[in-house]
């Protein structure tokens, strides 16, 4: 027997909504933070495979809502 979301999904995949693929950066970050077996290096590593991502976490951290002083040059 199919849940509401399998239900829902399969109607919006009938109605021609293609729904993409999670990034496999994300895949491993969540398996890694699910492990509780990590540490910043170990996520950094995980992230950098990903200049997109890498991008976005540079600019949320220097934007004026972190107010950081120190300039960041790496993601650890």
């Amino acid at each position: 027997m199919k849940t509401d979301d399998e239900k829902a999904i399969a109607k919006l995949t009938s109605s021609g909504i293609k729904i993409p693929p999670q990034p496999q950066v994300l895949i491993e970050l969540r398996k890694r933070l699910e492990s509780d077996d990590f540490n910043v290096r170990a996520l950094a590593k995980i992230i950098a495979k990903d200049p997109g991502l890498s991008a976005m976490l540079f600019k949320a951290v220097r934007s004026p809502v972190f107010g950081r002083s120190k300039k960041i040059e790496s993601l650890e």
